[in-house]
């Protein structure tokens, strides 16, 4: 338990760090979720006035996604781009906050909120934690059942505090974090998914994959060795020092 609750407050405050050093970017909300579960964007507002114009915008084009006019008595919900969002939205008509519900990773990226007395941003991540045994194999799934034509996705790794590009579409770079995936990793190239195969320790580590269209997925992968099936304490908590350390430096780099 005692582990558990240090792991939870580490993570709290590595969340603080997410965003990248962009000045527009500062502000924004961190938000994790895991895949299926539904989030709420709340919005900071008791109540909405009589006057009030209210909208949600997604993605780097900022599609309309939903909209209450107070005014004009009216609430909209969109479908967004692709219609990615078809029947997965809800808009409270008393605070304007945002439901999002069975959340997939062609749901996460950057939401924006405007009226005339509240602008925020928040950027929705899919967090997943994986445990493997040193030796097995083990598959970081990417989230899509198939890419795009020409889809970039791509996967970076926490490595001495900062990440580092892994891969670049179905290309891995081998002397990545001195060699140590040489031979051991490759790229699904339908779904862009990590495979691992015969995994050491030090393959343990968080994992983000990143697209051109900035959709998220972060991956905590822990590697257990045969006679230490749990992670003593003293490593843990450098491991989530680390991440803190690494997510800082998270801000897109398209």
């Amino acid at each position: 338990m005692k582990k558990m609750f240090l792991k939870l407050v580490l993570l709290c405050l590595c969340v603080g760090h997410l965003g990248g050093e962009k000045e527009e970017d500062k502000n924004d909300e961190k938000v994790f979720v895991k895949e299926g579960d539904s989030v709420t964007l709340n919005s900071g507002l008791s109540e909405l006035k009589n006057d009030d114009v209210l909208e949600w915008k997604f993605a780097m084009e900022e599609s309309l996604i939903a909209k209450i006019n107070n005014l004009a008595g009216r609430i909209a919900v969109f479908d967004g781009p692709d219609k990615t969002l078809r029947g997965r939205l809800n808009v409270d008509n008393q605070t304007g906050s945002l439901t999002i519900k069975n959340i997939t990773i062609k749901q996460t990226g950057f939401y924006k909120l405007q009226s005339k007395s509240v602008t925020k941003t928040f950027l929705l991540i899919i967090q997943d934690e994986i445990s493997v045994k040193e030796g097995d194999s083990v598959t970081l799934n990417s989230g899509f059942t198939e890419l795009k034509k020409n889809e970039l996705v791509l996967w970076d790794f926490c490595f001495e505090n900062e990440f580092i590009p892994l891969s670049n579409y179905h290309i891995v770079h081998i002397n990545a974090a001195g060699g140590i995936f040489r031979d051991r990793l490759k790229v699904d190239i339908k779904t862009g998914s990590l495979i691992f195969r015969n995994t050491r320790t030090e393959h343990a580590g968080y994992y983000l994959l990143n697209t051109a269209d900035e959709l998220y997925r972060g991956v905590n992968l822990t590697v257990y060795g045969e006679l230490n099936i749990r992670t003593n304490e003293d490593e843990l908590f450098l491991k989530l020092v680390l991440l803190c350390l690494c997510v800082g430096h998270l801000g897109g780099e398209f």
